[in-house]
């Protein structure tokens, strides 16, 4: 089932939304106020439209007649009651949606004449340009307008040669489509910031609606790096928005056909099921090159080396591999002696930023998952790693790094963070043997804080104590024994966890703040860091309550989404309203350490446990070795009842794994005593584990 949201009542002036293609995003309050600078349309880098609104028979549709929003990731829809006497038989909706692969942003205003007479209607449009990067505050550019007297559509020019362009459907002969021009610079103060936008012309759309008449009159606001591509954009939306609607619904339903999982814990389902929209919602396409992940909404809209990264791990797992591979080679073809850190691709040039210490080994594990998964290796990795591997810093065996070049890039920390060591550690294992074991040598041991019995945040030229959650980090790739997982989250727990997530420094620690954004704040990313140690060390059912922490942010801030971060006490909104990373490893989690699908010496392995309270797991088209994987496992009284079926036969053989107090496993009728079975698997395996008495 397709999760969706009503707002209404009060809750409809606190929040907000987006609408995303792989195009542009629309960002705008519940209430269809454009409330501050940051909503609008937006077309990366850059903010193309500051506002639209409407006016119908002298009413405009405002925050003060809507009545309620509906969301559901494909589309959004306002709902209005219009206050003046002339509208009273007049019922109206506003439909929102984007289409997956167009420029443009499509609004279908629904018009239901109640009445048993014949009634005019009178539409005007408004619409705002105001063409900007994100940093930019009041502007002086200039703009020219022209109105296409075939399309009756509005294209307007910005002095940087960036387009805009916007109107309603020309060929519908039952329209009557002016315009006033007035080329108006306005002035204001959404929630206080100074901004200058242009307005080309008042719009106007006249009909007629017969008794009972329902009608869809559509509009359309383009946005281009070309007048082509805006024009393009808004001509294929106009003429095909219903074609264009049915294939964005199919496409939204079909990410969760295709990717399934279910148990009988609701919670999980609803996070499985969130995440995947959400990943796919910050897929973006400025070009054919340039692809890649946004990293927030709404003012992460650049490409961040780290999000993504952890982001195509899930990619990868719920068989999106064109995405993933699309994403990588967009990173390995800007990759000098390190993988960019940020890269913000504008129309002429591309700017690219190296300040990540984390990027270049989470691109190289990032990889190593690619070949785990897809059964062949990147076709980018060699050059990469050959880049990477020679700017390598060390210092007595330790990777070295810049005080502000790990995540938590608003503290001086190191030069040698324990995350940094951990990722390279096991990045280098398969790679220089010789100096996997020299790193391995200065990070096991030495960073172990026997006081604190867990590790050091850095260790080394500067030795830091402090309680932090960046251990975490390499341990999502397998860092750490089982026993020292088991420490650290008995510590985690005693002083990171809060009624909200995974705090970013110790509660205890003197430099604490719940606010702080990494001194104390609650992340939806080290909260999932946290549920994936838990789960590594066994604790399934403490993963699940730090992952069930997330779903209080899902429809409270931003609409269907998971913001950055939090305070720690409050839970009150720091960061960014919608985080790329705040859900986008939950599918990756669930199928490695819930499932524990893996390729392990080679073999395709399952670990397959059942959390307290989850008697069946099914779990459909997650990717392994190049191919498909369902799995349906049941427990039952005595016995575990597991499928395996693969969409063709898996170049590997399988291990299953399965909790110790099983004492026999049948695997197509071969019998494997103990609770490990090695099998050559086949399309279709039933498989009955038996347990001790």
């Amino acid at each position: 089932m397709m999760p969706h949201f009503v707002i209404k009542d009060e809750r409809i002036n606190d929040v907000f939304y987006s609408l995303s293609g792989r195009k542009l995003f629309l960002y705008r309050a519940a209430n269809n106020g454009f409330v501050n600078k940051w909503c609008g349309i937006w077309k990366p880098p850059f903010k193309f439209y500051e506002y639209f609104a409407f006016r119908i028979n002298g009413e405009w549709l405002s925050p003060q007649n809507v009545t309620s929003l509906k969301y559901a990731y494909y589309f959004a829809a306002h709902r209005y009651e219009l206050k003046s006497s002339g509208n009273a038989d007049l019922n109206v909706t506003e439909i929102l949606f984007i289409p997956k692969d167009k420029s443009a942003l499509v609004t279908l205003l629904r018009l239901e004449n109640l009445s048993g007479e014949e009634k005019e209607v009178e539409v005007m449009l408004e619409a705002a340009v105001n063409i900007r990067r994100k940093q930019e505050e009041f502007n002086l550019r200039q703009y020219e307008s022209t109105v296409e007297q075939k399309r009756k559509c509005v294209l307007v020019k910005s002095e940087d040669d960036l387009y805009a362009c916007f109107g309603t459907d020309f060929a519908e002969e039952a329209l009557e489509i002016d315009h006033n021009i007035i080329n108006f610079y306005k002035e204001h103060y959404p929630s206080g910031e100074f901004q200058k936008c242009f307005i080309p012309v008042n719009y106007f759309v006249r009909m007629i609606l017969a008794p009972g008449e329902v009608y869809y009159l559509p509009f359309a606001f383009s946005a281009g790096f070309t007048k082509k591509e805006a024009i393009d954009s808004f001509d294929e939306s106009i003429a095909k928005w219903r074609d264009l609607l049915k294939e964005k619904v199919k496409h939204t339903l079909n990410l969760l056909e295709k990717n399934v999982f279910l148990t009988n814990d609701e919670s999980l389902n609803t996070l499985f099921k969130i995440s995947i929209l959400n990943i796919d919602s910050f897929i973006y396409e400025q070009n054919d090159e340039n692809v890649y992940l946004v990293s927030g909404l709404p003012w992460f809209i650049e490409a961040w080396g780290r999000d993504n990264m952890f982001s195509v791990l899930s990619l990868l797992t719920l068989g999106m591999e064109k995405e993933a591979e699309r994403v990588l080679q967009f990173f390995a073809r800007h990759t000098k002696n390190r993988v960019p850190c940020v890269v913000v691709p504008e129309k002429h040039k591309i700017d690219v930023s190296y300040h990540g210490a984390d990027v270049s080994p989470l691109f190289l594990l990032v990889a190593d998952e690619y070949e785990k998964t897809c059964g062949k290796p990147l076709p980018e990795v060699s050059r990469v790693e050959k880049k990477v591997m020679a700017g390598l810093e060390l210092e007595d065996d330790l990777v070295f790094h810049k005080g502000n070049e790990t995540w938590m890039d608003t503290l001086i920390r190191g030069p040698t963070a324990v995350e940094i060591q951990g990722l390279w550690m096991i990045a280098l294992k398969k790679r220089d043997k010789k100096l996997y074991e020299r790193v391995r040598a200065r990070f096991v041991r030495p960073f172990w804080n026997n006081d604190f019995m867990y590790p050091f945040d850095s260790f080394g030229r500067v030795v830091d104590a402090s309680v932090t959650p960046n251990c975490l980090i390499p341990a999502l790739f397998g860092v750490y024994e089982r026993h020292e997982l088991k420490a650290i989250i008995r510590k985690m727990k005693e002083v990171l966890e809060s009624d909200f997530g995974i705090r970013t420094l110790s509660k205890v620690d003197v430099k604490y703040q719940p606010d702080s954004y990494h001194r104390g704040s609650v992340w939806g990313f080290t909260t999932l860091l946290g549920a994936a140690a838990c789960f590594r060390s066994g604790d399934y059912h403490h993963g699940i309550i730090l992952m069930r922490k997330l779903l209080h942010d899902v429809n409270r801030d931003h609409i269907g989404f998971v913001g950055e971060t939090w305070n720690a006490e409050s839970s009150q909104l720091i960061g960014a309203s919608a985080q790329l990373w705040s859900t986008s490893l939950i599918p990756f989690i669930i199928d490695r350490y819930l499932i524990g699908l893996d390729v392990d010496n080679n073999h395709i392995t399952f670990r397959i446990t059942f959390p307290p309270g989850v008697r069946f797991i099914r779990r459909k088209n997650a990717r392994i070795a190049g191919v498909g994987v369902d799995l349906v496992a049941v427990k039952l009284k005595n016995t575990y009842w597991v499928e395996l079926s693969f969409s063709s036969l898996p170049p590997l053989k399988c291990r299953l794994v399965v909790p110790e107090n099983v004492k026999i496993i049948s695997v197509n009728d071969k019998v494997y005593e103990g609770n490990v079975a090695l099998f050559k698997p086949r399309k279709k395996n039933v498989i009955k584990c038996f347990l001790k008495c």
